[in-house]
């Protein structure tokens, strides 16, 4: 098949993908918006029966990694979690094909329902039991079985939190002071604002906290590690409908997922009420440890800080660029907003232990 059979039905795509999936006349091609960061591209494929998206792999990304993601993929929709999504093989038998220029790609069903930035206890219970049959199932995959360890979110927040105290944000913003033309004034000044944030809510005690935090071992096994408010997707009635987007899965502890989600639904009190109910519904298929359950408020209040200086970082001192800027300074504001009680929140459970 010809790559030019496709371009009447949407945007130019390599021909290797056209062909190795058929996406020949009758299938409409669609780009999807994006609040991701990747770089990702990401299509709608409609044929006459059925839809499917269309991504590619992050650039970068190596053929075992990508291979080891599809692995997973398959594995639990084997095991009968019908939320994530399932692959559609290419002519070849694969679901992943390389297209001339080395990127990956790959087909999978759509996952037709919506976000939700708040749910509420119904809605955040039902996602949190399907969070947890995912971990369960999870756990039984051959290439990354669960074993205790010590958890590699809870290693990366610790490195980054010494790395902080030996250049802290202030200093490194006076190094970067004199090149203010040439770099990102929006998220310069975000990073002024939270600078001072730092200095009113005592954050060199809070971070110095976190590289000090013990190491224990805890579960760990292939978990999402960017399971978001975005990423659960609910259909009409409250289910539900998918969890999309397993590209940043590997193995970790079980609590990072659960960070991760319960901050982007409650940001200001992931220990409040509603967590509460949330956690103790995903109990109800599978317990946590007393180290998991402590880990998930100190990872999400950590993972603050931390995303704070990877976004300075990343834009300011390294001048990456990334295709939606204002999802970036929507995501930088977000995590200002939560900065003091994030600081809180470390000192707290530094002191009680």
């Amino acid at each position: 098949m010809q790559a030019t059979a496709f371009e009447h039905h949407g945007p130019r795509l390599p021909a290797a993908v056209v062909a190795a999936w058929r996406l020949g006349p009758g299938v409409e091609i669609e780009a999807l918006s994006q609040s991701g960061f990747s770089g990702s591209e990401v299509y709608r494929v409609s044929c006459a029966d059925r839809r499917l998206v269309l991504k590619s792999f992050a650039r970068g990304t190596v053929p075992t990694r990508a291979g080891w993601i599809h692995r997973l993929v398959r594995h639990l929709t084997a095991a009968g979690i019908a939320e994530v999504p399932a692959l559609t093989p290419a002519s070849s038998g694969d679901t992943i094909v390389t297209d001339g220029a080395g990127t990956m790609w790959e087909l999978a069903h759509f996952v037709s329902g919506g976000p939700d930035d708040a749910p509420d206890e119904r809605r955040a219970a039902t996602a949190m039991e399907v969070l947890a049959r995912l971990h369960r199932a999870a756990a039984t995959f051959a290439y990354g079985h669960s074993r205790c360890d010590e958890p590699p979110a809870v290693v990366r927040r610790r490195s980054q939190a010494a790395a902080l105290i030996a250049h802290p944000w202030a200093a490194r913003r006076d190094a970067v002071g004199a090149s203010r033309a040439r770099v990102d004034d929006p998220m310069l000044d975000r990073w002024d604002a939270a600078i001072a944030v730092a200095e009113a809510h005592s954050a060199a005690a809070a971070i110095a906290a976190v590289a000090a935090s013990p190491l224990v071992a805890l579960p760990v096994q292939p978990v999402l590690r960017d399971i978001w408010s975005e990423h659960v997707l609910f259909d009409p009635a409250g289910r539900v409908a998918g969890i999309i987007d397993f590209h940043a899965a590997d193995v970790d502890t079980p609590a990072t997922d659960l960070a991760r989600l319960l901050g982007s639904w409650w940001a200001t009190d992931t220990e409040g009420v509603a967590a509460v109910a949330a956690l103790d519904a995903y109990e109800r298929v599978r317990p946590l440890t007393s180290g998991e359950r402590r880990l998930v408020p100190w990872l999400d209040a950590a993972g603050v800080v931390c995303g704070l200086d990877n976004w300075f970082r990343w834009t300011v001192e390294e001048g990456r660029a990334f295709p939606n800027r204002h999802a970036v300074l929507t995501r930088v504001d977000r995590l200002l907003d939560r900065l003091p009680g994030a600081l809180a929140t470390l000192r707290q459970l530094a002191s009680a232990r």
